[in-house]
């Protein structure tokens, strides 16, 4: 089920109403809050997260124990659209951003690596466990590495990680039907990548063991 964000905002405010890594929920102006609050409601009933008389009914426990599973959690992952709070046993709680709207589920992270790679020719590609040994690492500056023709019209998949609300990676890997690459935004250095290695290095990014 997907939720707006003022919908998002209102399940944040039964919580803590604390920030939520990964993603920006500061309200816009708003000109009339009585109206807000109420279009949020009429939004809530229609979807029976809230009952007639505005109370929270149990289906609408789901996705509000999803976003606090999410808000506890000390790793986060962000793919993309997807915001993804890392928990116990390869367990995840996914909070999909397409489209400005909001999808909250809980999911596996080999699901959500499955899907990945549904998606990419190029990370379902065979390559030997040697066939990136003698790529070099590259000291490139961002502006530069973006205004590369080469580098044009390439898919690529955005990761940011954190621990404890902290950025501690930022990363794109990139590639096409011939050859992929990783960009290190923190350190400034580009790599280029078999499928393979992309592959292990995504798992790794989610924290899901390869072997």
């Amino acid at each position: 089920m997907k939720f707006l964000k003022q919908e998002l905002i209102c399940f944040n405010s039964i919580l803590d109403g604390k920030a939520i890594v990964g993603i920006n929920l500061s309200k816009e102006e708003i000109q009339d809050e009585d109206k807000y609050i109420k279009e949020t409601i009429d939004l809530l009933k229609e979807k029976n997260i809230l009952d007639e008389f505005g109370k929270l009914r149990q289906v609408g426990i789901l996705p509000i124990k999803a976003l606090e599973e999410y808000k506890n959690a000390k790793e986060h992952l962000s793919i993309n659209m997807l915001r993804i709070g890392v928990l116990k046993d390869d367990n995840i709680v996914v909070i999909d951003t397409k489209d400005d709207k909001y999808d909250i589920y809980m999911s596996h992270k080999a699901v959500i690596i499955k899907e990945i790679l549904r998606k990419s020719r190029f990370m379902r590609s065979s390559s030997s466990s040697s066939s990136s040994s003698n790529f070099v690492i590259e000291k490139i500056k961002c502006d530069k590495l973006t205004n590369k023709k080469e580098d044009y019209d390439k898919e690529s998949l955005s990761v940011i990680k954190y621990s404890n609300g902290c950025t501690i990676k930022e990363k794109v890997y990139y590639w096409d039907d011939n050859e992929g690459f990783e960009y290190d935004f923190i350190i400034g250095t580009r790599l280029q990548l078999s499928p393979r290695t992309m592959r292990i290095n995504l798992m790794q990014d989610i924290g899901l063991n390869y072997l």
